[in-house]
């Protein structure tokens, strides 16, 4: 793929590749150098991407990979749990509408004891607000799969919290 072609198949899907990184990285220059990293990867990649089909979904997946990959090595510690403290700031509306900071206190301890998989996608949905198609996107996992997810996330949540 020539320099010319690379730009115009690559430089349009920028604003697709930001919005991914810092819908995940929750940061603007963490996101910039995201997205600068992406594009270093595609210019080394250039002699074989004549034969992608989508762009954006292949420059989307690379970024995708990227920011999960600097999120494991940034926030989940002590053997895939994510500690306590990652979770300051991040509740979503609905969390915000618990009563009392000892119940969101509690609610961010059980999150963190959550197997891993059951964590990241609790995380996505309540405390980044991703959609599950978001979600999807993002792990790669079913729609299907992910709701089970979720949803078993939650009775551990409202068992805890019942006791």
């Amino acid at each position: 793929m020539t320099a010319e072609r690379f730009k115009e198949v690559f430089l349009p899907i920028h604003p697709s590749l930001y919005r991914m990184a810092y819908k995940l990285l929750e940061n603007t220059q963490d996101a910039e150098d995201a997205v600068q990293d992406v594009y270093v990867k595609l210019w080394k990649l250039k002699d074989t991407l004549d034969d992608i089909r989508n762009a954006e979904a292949f420059g989307i997946t690379i970024m995708k990979n990227l920011c999960l990959d600097r999120l494991k090595t940034a926030m989940y510690k002590n053997k895939g749990h994510i500690e306590p403290e990652a979770l300051q700031n991040k509740e979503s509306d609905a969390f915000n509408k618990i009563e009392g900071s000892e119940k969101i206190e509690k609610i961010k301890l059980l999150v963190s004891n959550l197997p891993y998989n059951q964590q990241k996608i609790f995380i996505l949905r309540y405390f980044k607000d991703c959609s599950i198609n978001e979600i999807k996107k993002l792990t790669g996992m079913k729609a299907g799969n992910i709701r089970i997810t979720l949803m078993r996330a939650k009775n551990c949540i409202k068992k805890e919290m019942a006791i």
